[in-house]
């Protein structure tokens, strides 16, 4: 592959991911991806789905101890998560 059609892939890509069209779906899996980085395996374990929609964070739990201490620190996974995408698009984290 010659470095132009490298140049020509990366232009594709860079303008898949900046379509919002797509967006979202591209910030839902990173995010997805942090929570299960940034979290112990009891959490992730215990975590059933992780859902990204109009800067809202949804975590489906399936513990209710430890939904309680995640509602508790809201804001600090907030300030986390946004730190490890270097980025404030996390608004809101609603526990479920």
């Amino acid at each position: 592959m010659s470095k132009e059609e490298a140049r020509n892939i990366k232009n594709i890509l860079s303008s898949i991911a900046s379509d919002p069209r797509y967006a979202g779906k591209l910030d839902e899996k990173k995010i997805e991806q942090v929570w299960r980085e940034t979290n112990n395996a009891y959490v992730v374990e215990r975590t059933r789905k992780v859902s990204f929609r109009e800067g809202k964070l949804i975590l489906y739990i399936d513990s209710a101890p430890l939904k309680q201490e995640l509602f508790n620190s809201r804001e600090q996974i907030l300030e986390k998560v946004n730190k490890a995408l270097a980025a404030d698009i996390v608004q809101e984290i609603i526990i479920r």
